[in-house]
């Protein structure tokens, strides 16, 4: 490892932490958006033994002589910790910014992979709040009366995770480099703010006697850069070590779970999503009433992996309950005393799961209980609540080996996990072990093609398209697209309208976006075109060529025919003047949200032609504001000529963010953080 000396900024290299001489201190932090580099304090070294130290101490600014150090010509947050450090009487001091070498991928794979030893090792922390200003009133008032402790951009970063958890002592900053308090102390506080159980940040229980969803759970709310980070920031939460391999996205959250799943016994693993009480779900038809027509191989909730931290956000105090030879089963040890004579059964052993390329290999004790099939992993809502949990599994009907049973997870109705209800073991509804197959992640061929469904984005013939960039902005916060109806295929007209419809990965609400081309204002002269049955060809072809050969649209037939793949709408009197854009007077944009359940039927959006029409809208931009319990959700649609298709086709960008009713912005349109 790379570290710098205190004194002088320079960097030195040792063979293992445990090499350092008298220890080194750790800085955490939020990166900035201009931060040195490994190869910018070499390249200060290289610098102050040079001839031109004076030319460069004047550049900048600081009147030194030949006596300037690197750690005088560094930026402040490097300046300043090694002050702190040396101060505190330590020598050396790692900084993720500056000490790894980042050109290098083997050097880069082997800090990430040995990071949360690094904070573990470090004989001190140094949280710095960037955001967060020393409190006259003393670091109570910091904490109790919102003055930045409790909101700092810090607390929801992906990588301050494992660096608030590994080190023993972590000692915390104001922006002014002044000492707030130490993790320790903070523990209640801190727990409020990151769900962390206070005895695990103060080092009285180890990390690995928390369920894999607990420790899962406290990442569900942070943000990373890059997708990737999602994993890479976790593994050492989890003691694994794998390779990294930026450019692979949603994969490498996939590829930790395999991990975990290959070295832990913790069968919490795949206890997250919607959850569905039994039999209560069953008394009421509502598992009869569910859909058996099919799967959407693109709804995450179908396989045993989740794809995204943001899955476990309600699995906060998931346990894991492993079973013994002197403990009963999870049913078992929950039935009250008058039911344990309908059924003695206990759980002979501990479900095992194993990767292969059919999917995940189980041996589980499976329940069959008025048409669902219910798979028991030995888990427990909280220490406090007992209620056993399962896994629901629906037979795969594509599945491409018949004789070995391939399942999803989820119900008929898309609920996930069943909470066991005591009196299913009154009815004789016993487990019986069996060997299944349990789709583990969306196949390539579906992850491929998740961009393919919105079909108006590979078209001119349409009035809209979505910005990819926006679009993949939009998704990385935790959203996934469940739905498109309408248009079923391009060309697309803009009538019927679209709807694009996303659900909040591991929750229950959706947000739709509609999409159209108002018709209760077209035109006449529209009209007339469409139905004109005149021969007066003439004027016909005089109209066409105002498009004919247009580079969007192919070739027009000859006698100023459109060619069937043409959309009607072309015709319009004047759709390609410039002066008029018609389109924009009749182009209609809406977002909604759906709590629960979506609206069932088929009945096609209406706008409002008092709010709706983008033409109306302020720089043809509009941001809807809705609500979810304590959360508000903002999503902006703002809307521009196509540079490729001006005259007909308008390019969408989505924009979300999330703040609470309080204030509290808790995930912002823009990150521009590398860490």
């Amino acid at each position: 490892m790379w570290l710098l000396s205190t004194d002088r900024a320079e960097l030195h290299y040792f063979s293992a932490p445990e090499s350092v001489p008298d220890g080194y201190a750790i800085l955490s932090h939020v990166w900035d958006k201009e931060e040195m580099s490994f190869q910018d304090i070499q390249a200060l070294r290289k610098q102050c033994a040079s001839r031109g130290l004076k030319r460069a101490a004047r550049f900048f600014k600081f009147g030194l002589g030949s006596t300037a150090t690197p750690r005088d010509l560094a930026s402040d947050k490097i300046r300043q910790s090694c002050i702190v450090a040396e101060r505190h009487g330590y020598k050396w001091i790692w900084n993720d910014t500056c000490c790894i070498n980042k050109e290098s991928s083997s050097e880069l794979s082997e800090a990430i992979n040995s990071m949360y030893r690094y904070y573990s090792l470090a004989e001190v922390c140094y949280a710095y709040l960037g955001d967060v200003s020393q409190d006259v009133g003393g670091l109570y008032s910091q904490v109790w009366h919102g003055s930045g402790f409790m909101e700092s951009r810090w607390h929801t970063r992906g990588w301050t995770l494992q660096e608030l958890i590994a080190p023993t002592f972590l000692v915390f900053l104001s922006k002014e480099w002044q000492v707030l308090g130490t993790k320790a102390n903070l523990a209640n506080t801190l727990q409020q703010i990151t769900k962390i159980p206070a005895t695990v940040l103060r080092k009285e229980i180890d990390l690995g006697s928390v369920s894999v969803a607990q420790r899962m759970s406290w990442a569900a709310e942070r943000q990373t850069t890059r997708l990737e980070d999602e994993a890479y920031c976790l593994m050492g939460i989890f003691s694994i070590n794998m390779p990294t391999l930026y450019g692979e996205g949603r994969r490498a959250f996939y590829r930790l779970q395999e991990e975990i799943m290959k070295q832990s016994i913790d069968i919490s693993l795949f206890a997250w999503g919607s959850c569905a009480k039994l039999p209560a779900f069953c008394s009421s038809g509502m598992a009869r009433r569910g859909s058996s027509s099919g799967h959407d191989h693109q709804n995450p909730e179908l396989y045993l992996f989740a794809s995204s931290p943001s899955s476990f956000k309600d699995s906060t105090t998931v346990v894991f309950w492993p079973p013994r030879s002197s403990r009963p089963s999870p049913i078992h040890a929950a039935d009250p005393p008058s039911s344990r004579t309908y059924h003695s059964f206990y759980l002979d052993g501990l479900p095992t799961f194993s990767i292969t390329s059919y999917g995940v290999h189980a041996r589980v004790p499976i329940l069959e209980f008025r048409g669902l099939t219910i798979a028991i992993i030995c888990c427990h809502v909280s220490a406090r609540n007992k209620t056993p949990m399962a896994l629901l599994l629906t037979r795969c009907p594509g599945a491409s080996d018949p004789t070995r049973p391939l399942y999803h997870t989820g119900g008929p109705l898309g609920e996930r996990m069943a909470l066991m209800d005591m009196t299913i073991a009154s009815r004789n509804a016993v487990p019986e072990w069996r060997d299944i197959y349990i789709t583990h992640r969306p196949p390539p061929e579906a992850a491929a093609s998740l961009d393919p469904r919105i079909l108006i984005n590979s078209s001119n013939y349409t009035p809209y398209r979505i910005s990819r960039r926006s679009l993949d902005a939009f998704l990385a916060q935790g959203w996934e697209l469940h739905s498109v109806t309408s248009p079923p295929q391009v060309p697309w007209t803009g009538s019927p309208p679209a709807t694009f419809t996303f659900r909040r990965t591991g929750a229950r609400y959706f947000i739709s976006i509609y999409l159209g081309r108002c018709m209760h204002h077209a035109t006449d002269g529209a009209e007339a075109v469409a139905d004109d049955d005149s021969d007066d060809s003439e004027g016909e072809r005089e109209q066409v060529g105002l498009f004919d050969g247009y580079a969007g649209y192919g070739t027009v037939a000859a006698h100023g025919q459109l060619l069937p793949e043409h959309p009607s709408w072309l015709a319009e009197p004047n759709y390609w003047k410039e002066e008029s854009h018609p389109w924009r007077g009749r182009s209609w944009a809406r977002a909604d949200l759906h709590v629960g359940e979506l609206p069932s039927g088929t009945r096609q959006p209406e706008p409002d032609c008092d709010e709706d029409h983008i033409s109306e809208w302020p720089d043809w931009t509009k941001t809807f504001e809705m609500s979810t319990g304590w959360i508000n959700h903002y999503i902006t649609l703002s809307f521009a000529e196509c540079p490729i298709n001006p005259k007909s086709t308008l390019v969408m960008d989505i924009d979300y963010w999330e703040a609470a009713k309080l204030g509290l912005e808790v995930a912002g349109r823009r990150t521009g953080m590398d860490k």
